[in-house]
């Protein structure tokens, strides 16, 4: 992004190790959200889909020598049961669940931690000071961040790896950095773009993008533009070799016993996603029997499954093959219908829906019943829907640069896309919501820079003063 490059930075004024006091304030409000949250009538469900927490488990017993191989089994993807391998390590086997789940939590809080500084800096390096702190602040006013850490899912780390795949990339591509900061920075990004790839295999897409990026850049004569050229064809080297290594894993490792293998779970999510928002589109529930118990959809979808599965018994057709037909033959029959979907879970997924507690029932302090139900919607969707639009005019203002800016709009285009086609639930765009935040947050913060630049102005003119430059953001901006 060489047309973007702004004004040296004024060096960070340190009081705890790399952490300045905007830093400390940032993770005094992320405890206190922390805090917050968990006093909510509402929670995820502590072990997701118990998944990630039983796998985990597996391999921490075998690691330890007291479970045999074939107790491993990857049923979706890898990256999240090797991210809570580590904190279930330091808990003895047979312990309860709640005590595993005791420690993934607080693993999962220090390593949000270290994605909202990331979040802060990243932004910080593109748009400038102001532009950091608004990041910073926009990540907590949305509570997701925190709302994830308690279950054991793949959300965590998969919003981890983004952070850290931007801010690596941002802090590459810095006119500011050494060239032994550009060669670590580049490497955490490769790091982060893998966990990313590892925890949300549907994150794929992005690496066509990352290819076509390299080709058009490659054609370019200046120097910045085969130097992203060469890091987008890393991007793609390295995300490929995550696939590849998800891949290899879900064939050798033996799947668990009532479970879909690896190889069939991407083709019932995609036979699931033919009866979401299929003849109820005005149904927002979360695609599930407690929560859809009266739903059409629902139950259309649980007869179906229900005969596939009587029939690769009775034929001994594979039941994800019979998947993979159902679908071809759906698509071809109602295209129309399959474009309407993509475009309602397209909206559908920039909105969180509470639907743990119905909204007749709802009651959090003041707020009760479907009017309190609705405030709390309102409140929990406003930073993010703020932060979506400021985006979108971001793009627009560096639409100029915007091949260079591929990472930030090729993770959110990539996830997006893949869950338009597919199935669509708001928390499989949460690691999007890094993208929006680093970059929304350079148009918000811009108000706020002239306002404090006129401020500074007019005491100047009072009163002599020997303060720092002050930080001044390229025109183009």
């Amino acid at each position: 992004m060489e047309a973007e490059q702004l004004q040296p930075r004024a060096p960070r004024k340190r009081i705890l190790g790399p952490l300045d006091s905007f830093d400390i304030l940032l993770l005094g409000l992320m405890v206190t959200t922390y805090i917050a949250v968990a006093n909510l009538p509402f929670a995820p469900s502590k072990y997701g889909d118990h998944d990630f927490h039983i796998e985990a488990q597996n391999f921490a017993s075998f690691l330890r020598g007291v479970g045999g191989f074939e107790t491993l089994a990857v049923t979706r993807a890898p990256g999240p049961s090797f991210f809570y391998t580590v904190p279930y390590l330091l808990v003895a086997p047979g312990s309860p669940d709640e005590l595993f789940w005791k420690f993934g939590f607080a693993w999962t809080v220090c390593w949000m931690a270290v994605a909202l500084l990331m979040i802060r800096r990243a932004s910080e390096i593109l748009g400038g000071p102001w532009s950091g702190k608004v990041a910073g602040l926009m990540v907590l006013a949305s509570p997701f961040s925190v709302y994830y850490s308690y279950a054991i899912t793949g959300e965590p780390l998969a919003y981890i790896g983004v952070s850290a795949f931007i801010y690596g990339w941002a802090r590459w591509q810095s006119d500011q950095s050494s060239e032994q900061q550009k060669r670590r920075a580049a490497r955490l990004a490769f790091l982060g773009l893998v966990a990313f790839m590892l925890a949300r295999p549907n994150a794929a897409l992005l690496l066509p993008i990352a290819g076509l990026v390299a080709l058009v850049l490659r054609r370019k004569s200046d120097v910045n533009s085969r130097a992203q050229a060469r890091f987008a064809i890393h991007c793609v080297l390295w995300g490929a070799l995550a696939l590849l290594l998800m891949n290899v894993m879900g064939r050798a490792l033996h799947g668990r016993a009532g479970n879909l293998r690896q190889s069939d779970y991407l083709r019932y999510t995609v036979f699931q996603g033919r009866y979401q928002f299929r003849d109820e589109p005005k149904d927002w529930r979360f695609f599930g029997e407690t929560t859809r118990p009266d739903s059409k959809d629902w139950r259309n979808f649980q007869q179906q499954l229900a005969d596939f599965r009587i029939e690769s018994e009775r034929t001994g057709v594979p039941v994800g093959a019979l998947f993979q037909n159902f679908v071809v033959t759906d698509l071809k029959a109602h295209p129309f219908l399959f474009v309407r979907q993509a475009i309602e879970r397209i909206v559908f997924g920039q909105i969180t829906l509470v639907n743990s507690v119905k909204k007749e029932s709802f009651r959090l302090g003041p707020l009760r019943g479907p009017f309190g139900y609705f405030i709390l919607h309102l409140f929990i969707n406003l930073s993010n829907l703020l932060l979506l639009g400021s985006s979108v005019a971001a793009i627009y203002l560096r639409r100029h640069v915007l091949i260079q800016m591929w990472p930030l709009w090729g993770t959110f285009v990539g996830l997006l896309a893949f869950h338009a086609v597919v199935y669509m639930e708001p928390r499989y765009l949460f690691p999007a919501r890094v993208i929006i935040a680093i970059l929304g947050s350079t148009v918000l913060a811009e108000p706020l820079r002239r306002a404090y630049a006129r401020h500074k102005e007019r005491s100047a003119a009072h009163e002599p003063t020997d303060g720092g430059a002050l930080y001044v953001p390229d025109k183009r901006d």
